[in-house]
């Protein structure tokens, strides 16, 4: 019988897995928060839709999508901030954090009668795919600050 620790640590290890891929790194961080963003996507309306996919290989990979998105995700504010307003910045992603935190549950709850909350996630995480392109242009190098 499967436990909440236990598929919780199979979220943790995908996770781990991506972050000791060092070569990452050098990626830019806007293809790989793209990337990321369309792997989760792709996880949550597997799990919507149910699909005859064991739940530790779509813990696994949504753990992966995490541990390239959060990492990526920094990078990106910073290289979109210019390197001037981080504060300003993080404090932003910091609030639309929280809000997601307490408003996702929230309407989760009350949705699950008419719509799996998977399939928000996943309608949620293809919007923000689809306008992250808009959002971002072309100002974005194909190399980080780290490399």
């Amino acid at each position: 019988m499967m436990t909440t620790g236990l598929l919780f640590s199979v979220v943790s290890l995908g996770a781990l897995l991506t972050l000791s891929m060092l070569f990452l790194n050098r990626l830019s961080p806007y293809y790989r928060t793209l990337w990321g963003t369309l792997l989760l996507a792709v996880c949550y309306y597997t799990i919507a839709a149910d699909f005859p996919v064991p739940l530790m290989a779509v813990l696994f990979i949504i753990g992966m999508g995490k541990g390239v998105i959060f990492p990526a995700l920094s990078s990106l504010l910073i290289e979109l901030s210019g390197g001037k307003r981080y504060g300003r910045t993080f404090s932003a992603l910091s609030i639309a954090f929280s809000v997601g935190a307490f408003i996702g549950p929230m309407l989760a709850g009350h949705l699950r009668e008419q719509i799996s909350s998977y399939f928000i996630a996943f309608a949620v995480l293809m919007l923000v795919a689809a306008i992250l392109p808009l959002c971002v242009g072309r100002s974005i190098s194909a190399r980080t600050h780290f490399s």
